[in-house]
């Protein structure tokens, strides 16, 4: 391919080359292309061809040009179900009309993907060839999507052969890559009018297949959940996906942010990792000239680049709390998401992410040096790691009354942290403070104010079980300290912690154990691992990531969660290692910027 004699194009204009495919009167028959420049406003008509690349190299010959050139298999069969017998046909098809060898090119022609999409008179989707199981399947969806508006149409008849040909159809049809493709998200978002999808032989219009969608998701998902054994419905969750936003960009197109497309498209698939951005920028309002698409950069440069861009926009920081998902590209700094991995986190969270999406102050608080990839940030220190005890997650289905058992082994262990936990609120707090806390009831409550103390519940009922060997059907589950109390007071009732207290040689008084029996539960519930950590300060906290005495805990500006820092040799620079829980800290509101006494800079590489 690198070695064909492209005709130059102007790219100090927005030209573009067109493939005119030429007739032929057989299938078998040789493909014969002709590449035309054109001007892409006001040039020739032609349509727009949205597919998969797929793994495979080229190895499939046409001709373009009357030269010999190499395209996919997936791009041959594509061609030959796309040409006329009779009449030539103007297609733009990325792989063929771009010079992917000539870098300039490809920067000039990506930064026009929403225009050329946008304005080709149609959009072909091509899904590949399917079999007689997605006869069955479309056949099915088609009655089932006209049937309530045509009486007299008569559904079709199932039996045992049509139902396993239409279930594996349903597993082929959610299952076909361009559901999960990156560059399938603009070119569908921005088409012109209804595309038309082509699948074998046929091509159908994009409402009828529409319904392929609804229909799976209405006749099995309900039935077999997301994990039906013949396919995963994952892919075809992404339909409602590009449905909303193709919606949202046609009604109000300056409403859409990189950050929230990047939090769409989590887990799509590009050949290259830049196009999980690049793939995105057309559709950004935001974007501009400040960041054009340029294939010189590395994956680390353009991914950088995006977390500023939505620092800037958002005027806040919260993108960081998603920079621990696992990274495929290992050049990246630690504060930098890896938007080419599928290990974010579920669309529930995304949800929770985006009702504490509200622009804060001016994002002045930040400084980022693209040479060295480093991200200075403002905030104040809370405290360094003095004591931690780290915990792997047992390997079982019951997590919950497992994890008792596994506490219960590092008995020892958790009485030092106890120990520790204990001192370091002393050194926060003065010890009538404390004795108003653990004796005020409802001071307590108000200390611990807005948790959700449901894990907790569910922990203690697993918990009664075990021990007593009976269901608790009670609802006066604690949700304070003297509440907590009196329920581990019942007689019979006995775990791991009010053995510790009996314990032969335990120095530690009633109230400490219990100040920290309740501290534990109310950050040591979820599933691990984690380490649980007290500071030098006096506060205690959970980390999802073993620790060590060396990190600091400290707070960003308009950010929401307490940061846990790893310092580097230099002694200069930090690692972001994870984002700590604090009962203290943790209500999910941004800490606004101050600039005040006790601000700091922190650098993060």
């Amino acid at each position: 391919m690198a070695s064909f004699p492209y005709p130059q194009l102007d790219l100090s204009t927005t030209e573009i080359r067109v493939l005119r495919l030429e007739p032929a009167a057989k299938k078998e028959d040789p493909i014969s292309c002709t590449l035309e420049t054109t001007a892409l406003n006001g040039g020739i008509e032609y349509e727009a061809l949205s597919y998969v690349w797929g793994q495979e190299p080229p190895s499939q010959n046409i001709y373009l040009n009357t030269r010999a050139f190499s395209i996919t298999p997936n791009l041959h069969l594509a061609l030959q179900r796309m040409r006329c017998s009779s009449d030539s046909r103007s297609l733009w098809i990325d792989a063929i009309c771009i010079d992917q060898s000539n870098v300039k090119e490809r920067n000039h022609q990506v930064a026009q993907m929403r225009n050329i999409y946008a304005r080709a008179k149609k959009l072909l989707i091509w899904l590949g060839d399917m079999d007689s199981d997605f006869t069955a399947l479309i056949a099915s969806t088609l009655a089932w999507g006209i049937a309530p508006n045509v009486p007299q149409w008569k559904l079709p008849e199932k039996n045992s052969s049509t139902i396993d040909a239409e279930s594996r159809g349903v597993k082929k049809f959610s299952q076909n890559p361009w559901w999960g493709r990156m560059w399938v998200f603009q070119e569908f978002v921005v088409a012109s009018g209804n595309p038309v999808v082509g699948i074998g032989g046929l091509w159908y219009p994009w409402e009828y297949v529409e319904h392929i969608p609804r229909y799976i998701l209405r006749e099995y998902a309900p039935k077999n959940d997301v994990n039906h054994e013949n396919t995963t419905l994952a892919e075809v969750a992404n339909f409602k996906t590009l449905s909303k936003v193709r919606s949202t960009y046609r009604e109000n197109p300056g409403c859409i942010t990189l950050d929230h497309l990047l939090k769409q498209t989590y887990g799509r698939s590009a050949t290259d990792p830049r196009d999980n951005v690049f793939a995105l920028l057309g559709l950004v309002s935001d974007a501009g000239g400040a960041f054009p698409v340029d294939y010189n950069m590395s994956t680390s440069e353009v991914y950088q680049k995006a977390m500023i861009m939505v620092f800037q926009t958002n005027g806040h920081l919260e993108l960081l709390l998603y920079a621990f998902n696992i990274k495929n590209q290992k050049d990246l700094p630690s504060w930098c998401v890896d938007f080419s991995t599928n290990d974010w986190p579920e669309s529930e969270s995304f949800g929770k992410f985006q009702e504490i999406l509200v622009a804060g102050p001016n994002y002045g608080f930040i400084r980022h040096v693209s040479e060295s990839g480093s991200l200075t940030v403002r905030g104040r220190l809370v405290g360094g790691v003095d004591y931690f005890q780290n915990f792997s997650e047992p390997d079982t289905d019951n997590s919950q009354i497992d994890r008792i058992a596994i506490v219960d082994s590092f008995r020892r262990k958790m009485r030092d942290y106890e120990h520790a936990a204990y001192t370091a609120l002393l050194r926060r707090l003065d010890e009538s403070r404390i004795e108003r806390i653990l004796n005020g009831g409802e001071a307590w409550k108000t200390y611990f104010k807005g948790q959700d103390f449901s894990a907790t519940k569910e922990f203690l009922k697993k918990a009664y079980k075990q021990n007593s060997g009976e269901e608790w059907t009670r609802e006066d589950f604690p949700t304070d300290y003297v509440l907590f109390e009196q329920f581990f007071s019942r007689p019979g009732w006995e775990t791991p912690w009010t053995r510790w207290s009996k314990d032969e040689g335990d120095a530690l008084d009633r109230d400490s154990v219990l100040f920290t029996i309740f501290t534990l539960y109310s950050i040591a519930t979820q599933p691990g691992p984690y380490s649980l950590l007290t500071t030098d300060t006096g506060y205690m906290a959970r980390v999802d990531k073993e620790v060590e005495v060396s990190d600091i805990l400290c707070t960003f500006y308009n950010c929401s969660k307490v940061a846990v820092l790893r310092p580097n040799p230099d002694g200069e620079t930090y690692q972001l290692l994870d984002f700590a829980y604090l009962p203290d800290f943790d209500d999910n509101k941004l800490i606004p910027y101050d600039g005040g006494e006790g601000s700091q800079e922190f650098v993060l590489v």
